[in-house]
């Protein structure tokens, strides 16, 4: 899916209720990119459930792919619209095989933060675009809004992924030792809503598996 960019979004996203005023234009434009990927979900809906990666995902976990077939693999018997997996604020679920589903008023659902990778069910697309369209928040804080509005929002923390500009912590310096091609854009290596710390390890980057490779 082509993300919307802060040029582009209310073009490319005219029925999104949009903010009137934000700190980032990148935010709403983040929104947008997800919104156009429900959209979709609902208009060819060929598969049960989808997986929403930001392009700063890295994997962290050897079994990643396996983890997540089996959490798949279970998912037909629970009830959920969409998951959010391994928020960047290292929050934990509380329930069984580290999953939970969120409630008004739990600390995740007003906390959570990170929406690198989603799992959706494909049914449940129709609910996201709705309150999409009556309402605005930045992605990863959509979630206090999805639980109000009923939206059943799980929490799994399996420990398999990581948010690659939110937790490395990566030097600009670090940045030039990963080489990006053409099918690769620098963002993936930097998030252009939130400053990386300076001063940082490179090191740190020899560790690091990123989820599609570029270099």
């Amino acid at each position: 899916m082509s993300a919307a960019n802060p040029s582009t979004y209310m073009q490319q996203c005219p029925e999104m209720s949009h903010a009137g005023k934000v700190s980032h234009s990148a935010a709403p434009a983040l929104v947008c990119s997800n919104y156009k990927v429900w959209k979709s979900l609902d208009a060819n809906p060929a598969t049960d459930f989808a997986i929403v990666y930001e392009d700063d995902l890295n994997i962290v976990s050897k079994d990643y792919w396996g983890k997540v077939k089996e959490f798949v693999s279970k998912a037909a018997n629970q009830d959920w619209d969409i998951v959010f997996v391994d928020p960047k604020n290292n929050m934990k679920a509380v329930g069984e095989d580290h999953m939970q589903i969120l409630k008004a008023g739990d600390a995740a659902s007003n906390g959570l933060s990170g929406s690198h990778m989603m799992i959706i069910r494909t049914v449940s697309a129709t609910k996201l675009i709705a309150l999409a369209n009556n309402e605005y928040a930045p992605m990863d804080k959509f979630v206090k809004n999805m639980v109000r509005a009923g939206v059943k929002v799980g929490l799994w923390t399996p420990g398999i992924i990581q948010q690659y500009s939110a937790r490395t912590g990566l030097s600009n310096r670090a940045h030039q030792q990963f080489p990006v091609n053409e099918f690769c854009s620098k963002s993936s290596v930097k998030s252009d809503i939130k400053k990386l710390q300076k001063n940082s390890n490179p090191e740190h980057f020899n560790n690091l598996l990123m989820a599609f490779e570029c270099k």
